[in-house]
């Protein structure tokens, strides 16, 4: 398979009217998985006249054993450069030693790319699953977005801004405290505002985390972290100068973060909610225990339902701080688990549990170490314990590495969300624009 071989299998697919086309992806699915998915994953674009070589490179990259043929050198060279600029990262200039020398070479090198901005090797593009506008129920679709947003709170201003441009998204501001180190950024598309808040990222941030002990809350019931609230106060007055005076009919407010980010985005939902804000939906990965039985009754009450938190089966970060200081779990009835190393995704309550975390100086250790799977160039040189060209470029499909700080990474919780709108959501909907029963197929990645 070469770009020509591929446009010629797309141009095929658009000239069967849509259930004929739905029936040939579920039927190539059986048999080349990658190429059936890049095929749908892009056919939009490919009606429109445009994504074909989008769609190819998807597939060179992002598939487990491409079928790949031959491509001349400029050919690799401008596919590779396009492949970097799709990811927003710089073109490669001139001529280099290491520059790709076959449709191979540029499968390993788009992994590595990907192990760039995304932290791992593959990618499923969160922009081509689509957005579900009802945010009063749970959609695998929403939340893998909004793990796109939330990972997106890591990097800086310069490319969160290119992102959310390319998205569709206006930036509406970046808002930081240098003291405290909080981050976070404001995004508007349309009427809906997403407000993401950035996870640990810095030894402050590792401060931050580990002030476990409780205070009151003042704006709700009961006691709250002392850490995770020091860090909210000092972004608070920044959030609601953005976010103007409250019951603006023209604005869905969504917030979203993983890890320490998961905490303030949990906090400042209830915080707004509470000063007259409609929050639309918040949804949250890897997130810690942030509040006592008291402050969990009142969120609960308030935003219980409109809450969406997930965990990826032994998440260490996700029982601390140990339930012996006090600390539970907010929104339990609406918390979504992944329950091994694949995709299957179930309710907390139906999941089974591990063993809380009862020794303090192990849930403080596993906080310092999330930080080793944020990307490289934005961990913290005191925390981090690796080098770059130590981390190792692995291929996932529907396992994964296991353990309580791998299962952290943001970027875990984004890939195998990504899997499930793939599984549960858009070919379960080819098959039946085809005529045929999803329950009849294997659509895991």
């Amino acid at each position: 398979m070469n770009l020509a071989a591929f446009e010629a299998q797309a141009n095929y697919l658009l000239e069967l009217e849509p259930s004929a086309a739905s029936r040939y992806l579920v039927c190539m699915h059986q048999t080349d998985p990658g190429l059936a998915e890049a095929l749908m994953l892009y056919r939009r674009d490919l009606q429109s006249g445009e994504g074909t070589e989008a769609a190819f490179l998807h597939y060179v990259v992002n598939t487990p054993s491409p079928r790949l043929g031959d491509e001349g050198a400029d050919e690799l060279a401008r596919l590779e450069n396009r492949y970097r600029e799709s990811l927003l990262l710089d073109a490669r200039s001139g001529a280099t030693t290491d520059t790709v020398a076959s449709l191979a070479a540029l499968s390993r090198k788009g992994q590595e790319l990907n192990m760039q901005r995304y932290g791992r090797a593959d990618r499923v593009p969160t922009a081509l699953l689509g957005f579900d506008e009802s945010p009063g129920n749970y959609s695998r679709r929403n939340a893998a977005w909004m793990a796109e947003m939330s990972a997106l709170a890591y990097w800086n201003r310069d490319l969160t801004k290119r992102q959310l441009d390319a998205w569709g998204y206006e930036l509406v501001a970046g808002i930081t405290d240098e003291e405290t180190e909080t981050r976070a950024f404001l995004a508007r598309s349309g009427q809906r505002l997403v407000l993401s808040f950035r996870g640990t990222s810095t030894l402050r941030n590792f401060k931050t985390d580990a002030q476990f002990r409780k205070v009151p809350a003042g704006w709700a019931a009961g006691e709250v972290h002392r850490g995770f609230s020091a860090a909210l106060d000092s972004v608070w007055p920044q959030i609601t100068a953005q976010l103007g005076p409250p019951g603006q009919a023209d604005q869905q407010l969504w917030l979203t973060g993983h890890s320490l980010g998961a905490a303030l985005a949990q906090l400042a939902a209830l915080r707004l909610e509470k000063d007259g804000y409609a929050v639309a939906a918040v949804y949250t990965y890897g997130t810690p225990r942030i509040g006592d039985g008291d402050f969990v009754a009142d969120y609960d009450s308030e935003l219980g339902d409109l809450t969406y938190a997930h965990i990826n089966n032994t998440d260490i970060v996700t029982r601390v701080p140990p339930r012996l200081m006090g600390f539970r779990r907010t929104a339990r009835p609406k918390t979504l688990k992944f329950t091994g190393s694949g995709h299957d995704l179930a309710w907390f309550d139906q999941a089974p549990q591990p063993p809380d975390i009862e020794d303090v100086d192990i849930a403080i250790d596993s906080i310092r170490e999330t930080t080793l799977f944020l990307p490289d160039p934005l961990r913290s040189p005191t925390l981090a314990g690796q080098n770059a060209g130590e981390i190792p470029v692995i291929f996932y499909t529907a396992d994964f590495e296991v353990g309580p700080l791998d299962e952290h990474g943001s970027f875990q919780y984004l890939f195998k969300l990504s899997c499930v709108v793939l599984e549960k959501d858009l070919w379960p909907a080819e098959a039946q624009q085809a005529g045929l029963s999803p329950e009849d197929f294997d659509f895991s990645r």
